[in-house]
């Protein structure tokens, strides 16, 4: 799904992230890299594929659309070190060509040291792409527009036989659009479809306009 934040061409793609051509720059928001590590360690059930599926996903991406930046709007990772964190740095190194930046997010919790051995440019607040600002969560306000995440925005549909289904979106107000979570073993909150000018719900397999 092709639209323009800013002046700019942006590709919302169903694997929950957003494109933009003519920088060659992938952003995505709360990976929460390691969260399945981090209930299974306190005891719950959470099959490891919840990790895996993230970095196929992500590396599927990478690669199909040619970025060579890829931006993380915070929440990259979930909690303190576990085995799948320390994946993540075999991982990132089967990218050696790719710059990685992270705004830092309120679950980033890990030491600096870490963030610089897997190859990660860090930004305390936001990063500037053009006259786009990425954060991890909304600020106050902005002099540009705003991409941010965070919130795990979600919609719920409903069907003319009463069914409902809920999927997760991307969601576009005047000055912001919020990303989904990328992270498959995240949740999603469900937002008012009135407070925004335009949702984009995603299946899966594709991103449709539902406002």
């Amino acid at each position: 799904m092709e639209i323009e934040i800013a002046g700019l061409q942006a590709i919302l793609l169903p694997e929950k992230a957003l494109y933009f051509p003519e920088l060659k720059t992938l952003v995505v928001a709360d990976v929460h890299w390691g969260k399945a590590g981090h209930f299974r360690k306190h005891g719950m059930a959470i099959p490891a594929r919840a990790a895996g599926g993230n970095a196929e996903r992500l590396s599927g991406i990478i690669q199909t659309m040619g970025a060579e930046t890829v931006v993380f709007a915070g929440d990259l990772f979930h909690s303190r070190h576990n085995n799948e964190v320390e994946a993540f740095r075999d991982w990132r190194s089967g990218f050696p060509e790719i710059q990685f930046q992270l705004v830092i997010g309120n679950h980033d919790i890990l030491g600096e040291d870490f963030y610089a051995a897997c190859g990660l440019e860090l930004f305390p607040e936001n990063i500037l792409l053009g006259n786009v600002a990425v954060w991890h969560d909304a600020p106050e306000k902005s002099e540009v527009f705003v991409i941010h995440g965070h919130i795990h925005p979600g919609i719920r549909l409903s069907g003319k036989a009463r069914q409902q289904i809920a999927l997760p979106c991307f969601a576009v107000s005047e000055k912001a659009l919020i990303l989904p979570a990328f992270g498959d073993f995240t949740g999603c909150f469900y937002v008012d479809a009135r407070d925004f000018k335009a949702l984009y719900a995603v299946t899966g397999k594709e991103v449709m306009q539902v406002k």
